[in-house]
């Protein structure tokens, strides 16, 4: 990003289109590009306030970035970041899928409860120049079996760190649709919520006229495995990149219709910790 105007001129032409709510983390954006900071340094600087410390997680086939806060229940709470910076262009894949505003880790360090909280980034996220990591997993395959895979291996590896013996898993976008699989999969999830949830591929990829992605996997088509857990799913009325439509299919598939709210004036990126419900079954 390159700045040619003054520097009052070029931030309002930058940010006119931030709501008043998220001023304030353009700003911030503004500041850290200008300081040279990188995002994965402004986030886990922002989380530590917050007792989170940075780990990152050796899987096959890639590392991830993470966040943790340990606790002392022996439900961990883990919230799963959404695609983020994914592509530059329709068809042009991004170099650094890191999030301009990662509404997960948002949630993650807002969360009040007392038992572990695990903040989880996608494939390629945060790792600053993307190390080993193929452009697959933040495309076309970024809800394969070999995504699923290892983001089951970070689930078992954390439960047995930090002394929990079951999950609440949220996901912000696509990070939903990672939630859902893997809780379509598990035996330990006794919470599933997705904010703005791409949780209905087909519908997705009909609503944004989007080709299908062979190499990842629907959560409609295993949504009956998962009937039994307690779910909530929420999407906002300004929402442009999900659609209600296929959001309300899914939980309507899952027998819980009533899982599925739809939040006034809200968009896609929210801000979504100051209206989400921390409130989750611990059966």
């Amino acid at each position: 990003m390159r700045f040619s105007l003054s520097p009052v001129r070029t931030f309002a032409s930058l940010f006119s289109h931030c709501a008043p709510s998220l001023l304030f983390f353009c700003i911030s954006l503004l500041l850290t590009h200008c300081a040279g900071i990188s995002m994965r340094e402004k986030a886990c600087l922002e989380a530590s306030s917050f007792g989170f410390s940075e780990s990152i997680l050796t899987l096959t086939p890639f590392p991830l970035f993470s966040l943790i806060r340990k606790g002392n229940g022996d439900c961990l709470r883990v919230y799963i970041e959404g695609d983020g910076h994914a592509f530059l262009s329709p068809a042009l894949p991004s170099s650094d899928p890191t999030p301009y505003y990662p509404v997960a880790l948002w949630l993650a360090i807002h969360d009040p409860s007392p038992n572990p909280v695990v903040y989880l980034a996608r494939p390629g996220q945060y790792l600053d120049g993307v190390q080993n990591v193929s452009k697959a997993f933040w495309t076309d395959a970024r809800y394969s079996e070999e995504v699923l895979t290892a983001y089951d291996e970070a689930l078992d590896n954390l439960k047995e760190n930090l002394g929990a013996s079951k999950l609440t898993l949220v996901g912000f976008s696509g990070g939903g649709c990672v939630c859902t699989l893997l809780a379509e999969r598990r035996c330990d999830v006794v919470f599933l919520g997705s904010i703005g949830g791409n949780i209905n591929l087909h519908a997705w990829f009909e609503w944004k006229n989007l080709d299908p992605m062979p190499d990842s996997l629907d959560p409609m088509e295993s949504v009956e495995t998962i009937r039994h857990i307690p779910q909530r799913h929420v999407i906002g009325t300004e929402d442009t990149q999900i659609p209600w439509e296929g959001l309300l299919a899914f939980c309507t598939a899952c027998g819980q219709k009533a899982s599925c709210q739809r939040i006034p004036n809200m968009g896609h990126i929210g801000p979504w910790h100051n209206v989400w419900s921390y409130e989750y079954p611990s059966r």
